[in-house]
């Protein structure tokens, strides 16, 4: 069982991926903008924080640079994005990010990919 953070600027997109790991086990957070992942992040220890690329206010790319800046211990970052493009996706992992999935995405391949990583 994982402790995952979520932050997407689609509220369906959360209550999708909400229900979808809680149903496996995983224990979940929601975060609305980029400010309030940071702030989630330094009260809690998560396994997991999954981030859209292009959140409200601070995104994807501040939030990694913040977290590589100011933080000791970094969760394991998955960036979703509708941006596929090999620079968008170079810029994230070269920040840190330990994957990109692109949107739309097909569910059962997102929780594998999500399973990996937290079993990393």
């Amino acid at each position: 069982m994982g402790n995952i953070l979520v932050a997407d600027k689609d509220e369906t997109m959360m209550q999708l991926l909400d229900v979808s790991l809680q149903r496996i086990n995983h224990s979940v957070k929601m975060a609305n903008n980029g400010e309030e992942v940071l702030e989630l992040i330094r009260g809690e220890k998560f396994d997991l924080v999954i981030v859209d690329y292009s959140m409200t206010g601070m995104g994807a790319m501040e939030i990694l640079q913040n977290l590589t800046e100011n933080e000791d211990e970094i969760p394991q970052i998955m960036i979703l994005s509708a941006k596929s493009t090999p620079d968008s996706i170079r810029e994230c992992v070269m920040a840190g990010a330990k994957d990109y999935v692109v949107k739309p995405f097909n569910l059962p391949v997102l929780i594998e990919r999500i399973e990996v990583l937290l079993h990393e």
